[in-house]
This record gives structure tokens, C-alpha cells and sequence, in this order.
């Protein structure tokens, strides 16, 4: 029995709708579709916040170790969280995002606050940056985008491809395998203590805990390991706070409870929500050519 449209318009909003999702198939389209239509209408999740905890070692790492008007190459960059702060910085930032309306966001609040000469948009994603030289920036960043992996195999993949355009830091965030099941909880600190006997008593929550997100969950011990692994010297991995991630969930009090817990106690680092790994990279091979603000076109 087959459908009759009541409608032209209708019809058409129909095969537009099924020739789309055909479309979103794709590796990384239907992240992008998802972020392209939460920004089309007017929702901005990804604000920036003042004071923004996990900006703040950030910052303070790549003013170390960068000097100033550094490039920085930022992949899934949605509407400036952090690109705006980082051109306010110094740096010059080529924000890199699939979906072209969070960069028109990013566009319009760099052309407001005078920093459109520091920061280049580009439309695009991990599979786009292949056409980019090796060295061409001082440094990458990939804050609350690599987790959107399978697997660590995947996220070993992209760690190596920003490590090859980096000269000189890289930094990323993978989510917590156990500290994720915090997200959402109403009572933190028992929540906190019943997860710490668990812990000492050496069974550990399972996978069936977490919720059903398409993330990449790690163990210290994993990421550790990828850091070692890759060509990174001096590597700082900080445990962060959800609330400093996806914003002020809890009331402040609980926050410093669990705050206190990552921070003084060992047997809490798988605990924390993310882990925020700021790295040196090692000496680059030569021939990488420092960017003039160009980049290649993609077809």
C-alpha cells in the first residue's frame, strides 16, 4: 500500500528527509547533522564560561610551553568554547568543525569581540586532516571531540595524526570508564563512598553501568599507556570534574567534595569524569613548514 502525499511540499520534505539520513551514514555526517541542527535553532551547549575550570590548566599549559601568536590547530571546535578564550590569549586558532553552523557562531562572536584576524574556520573533520602539512602548527588540540571514538585504537590513531601537525604540544581529553556513571547522580558523595568500597574491595562497576553514549571509556592506566606509547614527552594528565566539563550540574558544595576526592586520593583517578592529558611533543622530523594562515582546499 504506498503513501499518498496530501502535500507537494510534504512529498519533497519527505525525500529530502530520507535523501539526508542516506547521507548521514557517513563516518562523522551524522555527528555533524545532530550539532548543524541543535545550533540552527539557536542553542548554544557549548558556551563559554567565566571562570571555566577545564580552560583554565589549558590555558596556563600552552602559555608555558607556546610562545606568543602561536597557531594552534583546533579540531571540533562547535561554537568557540574554547576558540574564542585562546584568541583572546594570543594565539591564532584554525578551528576545525563539521558542522558549518557552529563555525558561522564562532565567526560572529570573533567579529564582535575583534579577533576575526585571529581565527580561520574550517568546515571539515579527523578524516579532513590528512591534506594538512606535517608541523604546520605549533600546536593541536582536540578537547571533548577524540573521545567520539569506537575504540582507543581509533583515538591512538588521531593522537598520532595531531602529533605528526603538532611542533611542539598537543592536548586531548578521554572520558573515565567508571567516573562516568557519576553523570546524573542525585546524591555525589554517598554515591562517591559506595563506589570507593567497591573499589577497595576490588570488583569494579561494569560496562552495563554507563550510559549509552557513543564514547570511548578509559582507565588511567589505559591512557597512560596511550601516552607512552605516542611520540609525547612530559605528558600532565589532569583528572577533571563533569561539572567543569558539560557545566554547573551540581551545587557548588558537592563539586568541591568530589574535587577533593580526584584530586588527594590515588584510588579515585579512574573516578574522575575525564581525564585531561596536556603533553610536549618531541622533537619534530624535519621538513614541517610553519602555516601562513592557507590551508589545502578539499574537493
Amino acid at each position: 500500500m504506498s503513501i499518498q502525499f496530501m502535500s507537494e511540499r510534504l512529498k519533497q520534505l519527505h525525500c529530502r528527509v530520507v535523501e539526508l539520513l542516506g547521507w548521514s551514514e557517513q563516518a562523522g555526517i551524522k555527528q555533524a547533522l545532530g550539532y548543524s541542527l541543535a545550533y540552527l535553532e539557536g542553542r548554544d551547549p557549548f558556551q563559554a564560561r567565566a571562570p571555566d575550570t577545564y580552560l583554565s590548566p589549558l590555558l596556563a599549559f600552552l602559555t608555558d610551553h607556546l610562545d606568543e601568536e602561536a597557531r594552534l590547530l583546533e579540531v571540533g571546535a562547535g561554537t568557540g568554547r574554547f576558540t574564542i578564550p585562546l584568541a583572546k590569549a594570543g594565539f591564532h586558532v584554525d578551528a576545525v568543525e563539521p558542522a558549518a553552523t557552529g563555525l558561522e557562531t564562532i565567526a560572529e562572536k570573533a567579529r564582535q569581540l575583534g579577533l576575526e584576524d585571529r581565527i580561520q574556520c574550517l568546515c571539515g573533520s579527523y578524516d579532513c586532516l590528512g591534506d594538512l602539512d606535517s608541523g604546520a602548527y605549533d600546536g593541536c588540540l582536540a578537547l571533548q571531540s577524540i573521545m567520539y571514538c569506537d575504540d582507543l585504537d581509533t583515538v591512538r590513531t588521531r593522537v598520532a595524526e595531531l602529533s605528526r601537525l603538532a611542533r611542539s604540544v598537543i592536548a586531548f581529553d578521554l572520558v573515565s570508564k567508571y567516573g562516568y556513571i557519576f553523570a546524573g547522580v542525585p546524591d555525589v558523595p554517598a554515591t562517591m563512598e559506595t563506589i570507593r568500597t567497591i573499589y577497595e574491595q576490588g570488583t569494579m562497576p561494569g560496562k552495563d553501568t554507563h550510559r549509552k553514549e557513543r564514547l570511548c571509556f578509559a582507565t588511567y592506566d589505559q591512557v597512560a599507556e596511550l601516552v607512552a606509547q605516542s611520540p609525547l614527552s612530559s605528558p600532565r594528565m589532569l583528572p577533571v570534574g563533569y561539572d567543569m566539563v558539560m557545566g554547573c550540574r551540581l551545587p557548588a558544595a558537592e563539586a568541591t567534595i568530589v574535587d577533593e576526592f580526584f584530586r588527594t586520593d590515588p584510588n579515585m583517578r579512574d573516578l574522575s569524569m575525564f581525564f585531561l592529558v596536556l603533553a610536549n611533543s618531541q622533537s619534530h622530523p624535519e621538513g614541517g613548514t610553519k602555516r601562513s594562515g592557507q590551508v589545502p582546499q578539499n574537493s
